[in-house]
């Protein structure tokens, strides 16, 4: 613990401002030509932390299991300045777990995991206690005042596709997404092939994140699940809307190729 904080530190000591939120500025030098060159424009990027503790707890009726848990996590990224409209960033995050009660624990009555407490670090892994770190943004961008697009491993927020942004660390997408807008007009389309959930430590193709949590039982009685039985290439995703003074509408599409529709939990 104390050498991941003491890494954070001296990422932090090296940037020039601390945001929180992602703030870009285009940079233009009119010194040395040299000066121009993207690797140059790298060194005057700003740098993101992120420290967050979270507690909480689920008290069932009757004789079902109680649950409840602390954990803390940080960050940083590093986010650099325009040059020409491109951009680069990256971040990552770690977890520590403080304490929990019975969150690994399957309900003796019913048999079901923990469904509320355990995406604050990892479903994948409940028994994870040591290796909670994880890569998320990893991208490059581009943006003028009509089209932005980004590449790789980035925020997304839609209605269906988001943040999600209510455990110890939000949903992320990974592929490419396009913004356009001209006056009241916006079209927003994306592609996405890799996910990580907000309760998950690992980038996963789309089909393989199908199945994360119990889905309930079918007419019959019997247990459904979606995983392992998904088979996609990716998401696709497109957004229109018009906003002005009168009107504002919205209309968003889904893809999920190869499957059935994508439904995210809350």
């Amino acid at each position: 613990m104390i050498a991941k904080f003491a890494l954070l530190f001296l990422l932090l000591v090296m940037a020039e401002s601390v945001y929180s939120q992602h703030s870009y500025e285009e940079v233009e030098m009119e010194e040395e030509p040299d000066k121009k060159l993207f690797g140059k424009l790298l060194k005057t990027g700003s740098f993101e932390f992120h420290l967050r503790s979270y507690m909480m707890g689920t008290v069932n009726q009757g004789a079902l299991t109680n649950y409840s848990t602390w954990g803390t996590g940080a960050g940083v990224g590093y986010f650099s300045p325009r040059w020409k409209g491109l951009g680069v960033g990256f971040s990552g995050f770690f977890v520590f777990r403080h304490f929990e009660n019975h969150i690994t624990e399957l309900d003796p009555l019913t048999g079901m995991p923990n469904r509320y407490e355990l995406p604050l670090y990892d479903v994948h892994h409940p028994e994870n206690h040591k290796d909670m770190d994880r890569l998320e943004e990893f991208y490059i961008s581009y943006e003028s005042p009509s089209i932005s697009a980004w590449f790789g491993r980035h925020h997304f927020e839609s209605p269906l596709l988001n943040a999600s942004d209510n455990r110890m660390r939000p949903n992320l997408f990974s592929g490419l997404s396009l913004d356009w807008n001209k006056n009241d007009f916006t079209v927003q389309g994306a592609w996405f092939t890799h996910v990580i959930s907000r309760g998950s430590l690992e980038w996963l193709p789309v089909d393989e994140s199908f199945g994360f949590y119990p889905t309930g039982r079918n007419p019959t009685g019997e247990e459904e699940t979606y995983q392992h039985h998904i088979h996609t290439k990716g998401i696709g995703v497109l957004g229109l809307g018009w906003d002005n003074e009168q009107v504002t509408a919205n209309s968003w599409s889904y893809l999920s190729e190869g499957c059935l529709p994508l439904i995210f939990p809350k």
